[in-house]
């Protein structure tokens, strides 16, 4: 007898998803753990993704369409609508392999303290060829341990519980481009998080995604900056692995810099360097990569919480 809801929503968010979107809708729709629906986000298609998507003939998927277009608000549109327990993303330019979601619930079954999981990729070119193969930390203090210097957790590998994520708020609505690893920093402070230590999907590489798009420089850049600042912040995080956040965080800060010049757009860099002495008065390497700093601005006193963190 087939249950009232499915176990897990496969979230998959498309816009103009040709020529990849019904190979990554049918590797979720021919999981070995059957208990599923496909719930597609359109976020303004103008090309025929949606009429892959239905070609498929396969009563578990839903389409829906998203009322505010961004991937950020399709995502949180998608959570609104999701029936399963469970919720796992799936890119529509990606594909799942068989066994994905079986490995994942069996691994939160056994660890029901365990609210978002990931695992390792496949990095594929626009063929499917193979790039690399990327395995990812598996225990919750080791992922900490990376979130103030890279993502540990691919999108296209994430399932979490739903309702728990859903009392987090979703998705942070500000971020543009990273709201995947805002919503993992959200997850880091205040459950835990695994990842399976096998190879759970291909991630595709191509120049129509977002990542490799000029237009989304400046959103890559200062998204990257401000969350890998405040993952420094997150409880439990190794002091070295702060130290090296640091780091990352002032190479971010001068490559926006440069990144705002190019553009002419000096009164945001300004801006910028303003709100950085502010936040990181003692950072010396920071302030190093904002260069000299006008007299008027007023350091923050040590012991004072760090501005533009909210834990």
């Amino acid at each position: 007898m087939r249950r009232a809801s499915p176990l897990v929503t496969v979230l998959m968010t498309v816009r103009n998803g040709e020529p990849y979107v019904r190979q990554a809708a049918k590797s979720a729709l021919e999981q070995t753990m059957g208990d599923l629906e496909l719930l597609v986000v359109d976020d303004a298609s103008t090309d025929s993704s949606l009429d892959s998507i239905r070609a498929l003939g396969d009563d578990r998927v839903r389409i829906i369409l998203n009322g505010r277009p961004g991937r950020t608000s399709a995502l949180n549109e998608g959570l609104r609508h999701a029936r399963g327990e469970f919720v796992a993303i799936l890119d529509a330019d990606d594909i799942a392999t068989p066994n994905r979601l079986q490995l994942q619930l069996d691994s939160l079954e056994h660890h029901p303290d365990v609210v978002m999981i990931g695992g390792g990729y496949r990095a594929i070119d626009p063929q499917g060829e193979v790039l690399a193969e990327h395995l990812m930390p598996a225990g919750h203090q080791d992922i900490l341990n990376c979130l103030p210097v890279w993502n540990p957790i691919p999108h296209s590998t994430m399932t979490y519980r739903r309702r728990q994520i859903m009392a987090l708020g979703g998705y942070p609505a500000r971020y543009f481009w990273a709201q995947d690893f805002a919503l993992i920093l959200k997850a880091a402070s205040r459950h835990t998080l695994a990842n399976i230590p096998e190879v759970l999907s291909s991630i595709r590489q191509h120049p129509r995604q977002m990542t490799a798009r000029p237009e989304n420089t400046s959103h890559r850049l200062l998204d990257s900056y401000q969350l890998l600042r405040k993952a420094r912040f997150i409880p439990g995080v190794a002091e070295a692995s702060q130290a090296e956040g640091r780091r990352v965080c002032a190479g971010l800060a001068r490559e926006y810099l440069t990144h705002l010049a190019s553009m002419g757009k000096g009164g945001r860099a300004l801006a910028f360097r303003l709100t950085c002495v502010l936040e990181d008065p003692w950072d010396r390497e920071l302030r190093k990569a904002l260069g000299p700093i006008p007299r008027c601005i007023v350091s923050q006193q040590p012991g004072q919480p760090q501005r533009g963190v909210d834990g």
